[in-house]
C-alpha cells in the first residue's frame, strides 16, 4: 500500500511539473489539455490496482448488502405505518369516547380526560385497556356509570380517576 501512495505521489508531481513547464499566454489551450491528460493518467494508475480485484465477489457483497439495506428500509416502513395507524385509530377512538361521554352522561371535553391502551394479536388492534380522568362538575358523575357504560361498548375494561380542576 505504501508503495502505490508513493508512486501515486510521485506521478502527481511529476505531471504538475510537466503542466509548469508548458507555455502560457497564448497556448492556453494546450496548458489545459496538459492539464487534462495528465488528470487522466493519474486516475488511471489510481484504478489500475482494481482491475485485479474479483468482480463478482464484489458483486455478490454488493448485492447482499443492497438486499439487507432493503429489508431493513421495509421493516422501518412497516414499523413506521403500523405506528401511524395505531395512533390515528386511538385518536379517533378517543373522539368517539368523547362524543359518548358528552352524549350520554353530559361530562364535557373539558371535565375529562381519555387514554386508551392498545395492543396487537396478529394483524388486529385490540383495546386493552381505557382510562377517564374527571375533573370540574364531571367529578359528580357516579364513578361506575362511566365504568360500565365504556366497558359495555368497547368490551375493555376501564378505570376512571379523579383529577384536580386544569387551569
Amino acid at each position: 500500500m505504501r508503495e502505490f501512495v508513493l508512486r501515486i505521489l510521485t506521478l502527481s508531481l511529476l505531471c504538475g511539473l510537466i503542466e509548469q513547464l508548458t507555455p502560457a499566454g497564448e497556448r492556453e489551450g494546450l496548458r489545459r489539455a496538459v492539464r487534462l491528460l495528465a488528470g487522466l493518467f493519474v486516475l488511471i494508475c489510481m484504478l489500475t490496482p482494481l482491475s485485479r480485484v474479483d468482480g463478482t465477489a464484489l458483486l455478490t457483497r454488493i448485492g447482499a448488502w443492497a438486499r439487507e439495506l432493503e429489508q431493513d428500509a421495509q421493516t422501518e416502513y412497516e414499523k413506521l405505518m403500523e405506528e401511524k395507524l395505531t395512533v390515528g385509530t386511538t385518536a379517533q377512538l378517543e373522539e368517539e369516547l368523547y362524543g359518548l361521554l358528552e352524549r350520554q352522561l353530559d361530562i364535557s371535553r373539558t371535565e375529562c380526560t381519555v387514554q386508551i391502551k392498545t395492543d396487537r394479536e396478529g394483524d388486529a388492534l385490540l383495546l386493552s385497556h381505557v382510562w377517564v380522568t374527571v375533573q370540574g362538575k364531571a367529578v359528580l358523575t357516579d364513578p361506575r356509570a362511566i365504568e360500565t357504560l365504556i366497558e359495555e361498548r368497547l368490551e375493555c375494561p376501564c378505570t376512571v380517576a379523579i383529577g384536580g380542576k386544569e387551569e
